[in-house]
């Protein structure tokens, strides 16, 4: 291998290795219980205006008396109806907030049922693909697709004494090392224990 081939070859481990140090390491915002939004209020002086002026429309602008039972009427109404949509629209506030709570509830007692998909949810955009495929109490079970090792480079380009370029053999630790930084995605895989099976 001439001197232009060799510095190419480097050239490609220390991008293969830059690869493999630098992925990125997600940090996930912990799990809060679900909040239902505020209950919608409608604006009371629009509602009061479209009362009045549907009350008023068959009314003649010189019956005063008739106006003003009108008035009285459509005033009636549209405060009858604002108490009965705020209401309504607490009620549905409140079943919200009882199926969020219920959820939550389900969430901490580590139901299998609402763990699993809540998690895959969460995991669904990851690369490499993984998938939540088991609950144990607290422990989850979890399938990643993974590269090989033999996708870590076996070689590593160093230089000698005098300076000169060197591909130096990786031992099988270091690689090791590389493909659990890999696999794990952190940048110092000396902090896990990964049992591959």
């Amino acid at each position: 291998m001439n001197a232009e081939e060799k510095a190419q070859l480097a050239r490609h481990l220390v991008a293969r290795f830059e690869e493999i140090a630098n992925l990125p390491h997600t940090e996930f915002r912990p799990a809060r219980r679900g909040q239902a939004p505020p209950t919608p209020t409608p604006d009371g002086r629009a509602v009061h205006a479209a009362y009045l002026a549907a009350a008023q429309a068959g009314v003649s602008v010189f019956d005063r008396a008739g106006r003003a039972r009108a008035r009285a009427q459509a005033e009636a109404d549209a405060n009858q109806w604002l108490t009965t949509t705020l209401a309504e629209n607490e009620r549905h506030r409140a079943q919200h907030q009882a199926t969020l709570d219920e959820q939550w509830q389900r969430l901490l007692a580590n139901d299998p049922e609402t763990v699993l998909p809540t998690l895959n949810a969460a995991l669904a955009d990851r690369r490499p693909p993984i998938a939540v495929v088991g609950l144990d109490g607290a422990a989850i079970s979890l399938a990643v697709a993974v590269p090989s090792i033999s996708d870590v480079p076996d070689r590593m380009p160093t230089q000698t004494a005098a300076g000169n370029l060197s591909l130096a053999r990786l031992s099988r630790t270091e690689i090791n090392g590389w493909y659990l930084q890999w696999v794990a995605g952190h940048k110092s895989p000396e902090l896990f224990t990964l049992n591959l099976l």
